[in-house]
This record gives C-alpha cells, structure tokens and sequence, in this order.
C-alpha cells in the first residue's frame, strides 16, 4: 500500500512537472520577445537621434557657409581685398561663431587672418576646389599658424561674377561634435565623425581613447566573430552611405553605434552608447519581469504545496477506505492480516502476543428472525465493543460475517488475557 501511495503522488508530479516546463518555456519565450522589441524600439529611437543630429549638423555647417558667403559678398565692394576696412571687419567677426579664426584669401593664395596673421594656402585643396566656385568642407588639416588640427570651411570671392579671391573659416571639429548629442542620454554616449572608410576624422570620448586618424573598425574589432561580423556589414553601409545601427562589445562592455551620411565629404556620423544606457528607459520592463517571475514562482509553490495537501489527504482516505470494514469501520480482512504477519515479523514485541478468533453466536438466528438490517446492526454494535474495550495499540478487526479477530500485543501476563475476555463476554451478555 505504500508503494501504490508513492506511485500515485509520482505519477501526479509528473504531470505537475510537465505543466512547470511549459510555463517555464512561456517566460522564456515572453522574456525574449519583450528584450527582442525592446532592443527595437532602442534601435530605432537612436536612429531617429542620429538622424535629427545630422539634420543639425547639416543646418550648423550650412549658416556658417552662408555666414562666410555674406562676408564674400560685403568685402568684395572693397577695391582692394586686403583694405584696412576689410581686416577691421574680419577683427570682430568670429565672435560667437563656431570659426577660431577667418581668413581673406586672394587668388595666388595670400591669405590675412581675422588677427593679422599671415598664411599661405595655394597648395592646399580646399583653396584650388574654391577657385573653381565651389564651396568646400576641407578634411582635417594642421594649421600653418599654431599646428593644431581643424577643417576649413571656404566660399569663394566673387565680383562682377569673377572669382577674386576667397574667404575661408577653420574650426576645432572635435568642439563642434561635442555640441551633438549632448542633450541625449544625459551626454552619457559620445559623436564621431568618420569617413566612409572608417577614419576617424572627430570623436571625444573618455569611454574608448583613440586618437585621430585610427579606424573605427579596427578599434572594435576585437576577437569576437559576431563583432567581425557586424563590423563587416557596417563597413558597406559606410561604403554605400547608408544609415543603420549595430551593437558591439568593446572592453567587456556592449554599445550600440548609429551612423548615417553627413552628407559632405563622404563622412559618415556615428554616435555610440553603451546598451545598458541606452536600455535604461526600459530597465522597468526587466523588473517587472522579474516580479511576474517571482509571483509565478511562488503562486506555483504555493500550487504544488495545496495540491500535495490535498493528495496527501485523498491518498490517506483511499488508503482508509481500502484497509476499513465499510460496515464497521474496523479493519477488514486483507488489511488485519496484512497488520498481523506485519507485526509478528517486524513489530518489537515484548511478553506475550495473544491473537483472539471471535464469533457471534446465534447471529443466523438473529438474522433469519428479524432480518439482515437487524443483523448489521449488531454486527456494527459488536464492533464498536470490540474498539472500546481493547488497546488501541491492539489490532481489531472484522474477518467476515460474524467473526473477529484481535491482536493484544505486548501482554505482561496471562491473567490480563484472561481479564479481557470476561470483561467483554460481560459486555456482550
């Protein structure tokens, strides 16, 4: 019977067991989906950040073309480029401007800056593409005046529709970069300005140190194959200009870096963050997961726990229902001598061990007279004078019809037996 007790209350995990697996895939499943859309709707927003911070940028660079187009235009009224009026005019002009310094340049590469500074540019490309009456972003150049790194931004000199020389502004790009993004993520990610192979052109960061003219591709590279991978695919979107958004582990850390064309020069403008930043806005939705985890966990406890109650308490009533007289509610025969043989192999005895063999007599006259409803009932009065007169560390039970059987276990000295027995044939009488 035990056996049987223990194979049910198995055979009823398992399917408990079953049930916890398919919820325990449910979570994963949901965990993974909220983190899939989640990394998404990151994705996305820092897209859209990279693209209005292009589009800023773009707005940025342009007034500054138009700022020195209007300059082109007010000293080229001037007879002579290099007039005392016109270095008055360019003393005061970079004041709240982007520019460190604005020269005038005439067409053999003479150039005057805003503070009287004298420079020679005919060798440099921006100066020849602006001859040509193009308005020109330079790449990143050293300065012949103080050897510092900037681009130049120039417009040509016109009048009378002829080029006569041109007006040219330079500018600290890293100090332009830090104006981007800086009310994104609390500043907490940084801006880089790359060409469309890699080369990092601007970038401020105390997150990853890398100087100018590194490639951004080799600094995250790395040893990891996804990050191989991901770079790779990178690396034709900035052959092709085209806007995307990736992750990367740089360091043991992960970033995302967004990029699209600047939209000058074949530059590209990326913006890294790390993910945990970039996540933040939705560190709530871990939480609450880990809540509805939790609530799970403890509803199924509490779950298993009633249910194991509950069978427990079926299992002992089947096992009763199976060991009891229904009619007496003693033990029926099975179950007294199964009870029985237990006790005399397994029992610690001690004295004697009397088993009684017990009948009632004339029961079939009782029940031929008077009828079988008659009869149960003594049969049912019977053993309940069995129950109270014995121990109950001694085995009562009903053997069947009208017979019992007791067993007094652990008696001291016959006399007792001998007592027992007068007490309950004076009971019965």
């Amino acid at each position: 019977m035990k056996r049987l007790k223990q194979y049910s209350f198995w055979e009823y995990m398992r399917v408990l067991l079953v049930f916890i697996a398919g919820l325990a895939v449910s979570l994963l499943v949901f965990s993974y989906n909220v983190q899939v859309r989640t990394e998404q709707n990151v994705e996305e927003l820092l897209d859209y950040n990279t693209d209005h911070q292009q589009s800023q940028l773009k707005f940025m660079l342009n007034t500054q073309f138009i700022y020195l187009s209007n300059i082109a235009d007010y000293v080229a009224k001037e007879d002579s480029l290099m007039c005392e009026k016109n270095q008055e005019l360019l003393s005061c002009m970079t004041q709240d401007t982007l520019f460190h310094a604005i020269s005038i340049i005439d067409t053999d590469g003479n150039g005057v800056t805003n503070d009287g500074k004298e420079q020679k540019v005919a060798d440099r490309d921006y100066f020849k593409r602006t001859m040509k009456s193009e308005e020109v972003l330079s790449d990143p150049l050293y300065s012949s005046l103080d050897g510092k790194r900037r681009v130049v931004l120039s417009v040509p000199i016109k009048k009378n529709g002829e080029i006569i020389g041109a007006v040219a502004g330079s500018f600290d790009m890293v100090k332009l970069s830090q104006i981007l993004f800086e009310d994104v993520y609390q500043g907490k990610g940084y801006p880089m300005i790359t060409t469309w192979e890699g080369k990092i052109i601007a970038v401020e960061s105390d997150a990853i140190k890398c100087l100018q003219d590194e490639n951004l591709f080799e600094i995250y590279q790395g040893k990891s194959g996804r990050n191989r991978e991901r770079l790779e695919s990178a690396r034709q979107d900035f052959k092709f200009h085209r806007k995307n958004c990736i992750k990367v582990k740089y360091k043991k850390q992960a970033y995302y870096i967004a990029y699209e064309s600047l939209g000058y020069n074949q530059w590209m403008l990326c913006y890294t963050v790390p993910v945990s930043v970039a996540s933040e806005e939705y560190s709530f939705i871990t939480v609450y997961e880990y809540r509805l985890l939790g609530a799970v966990i403890v509803g199924v406890l509490i779950m298993l726990l009633v249910l194991w109650k509950l069978n427990q308490k079926k299992q002992t009533d089947l096992i009763n229902r199976a060991q009891m007289d229904s009619m007496t509610n003693i033990l029926n025969k099975s179950s007294i001598q199964y009870q029985i043989n237990d006790w005399l192999q397994h029992g610690e005895k001690e004295g004697i061990q009397a088993l009684l063999m017990l009948d009632l007599d004339q029961f079939k006259n009782i029940n031929d007279t008077y009828g079988h409803a008659l009869g149960d009932e003594v049969i049912k009065a019977a053993a309940k004078v069995l129950k109270d007169t014995f121990r109950s560390s001694d085995i009562v039970g009903r053997a069947g019809g009208d017979e019992f059987m007791v067993l007094m276990k652990n008696v001291r000295w016959d006399k007792v037996i001998e007592r027992q027995l007068q007490e309950l044939c004076h009971k019965f009488v």
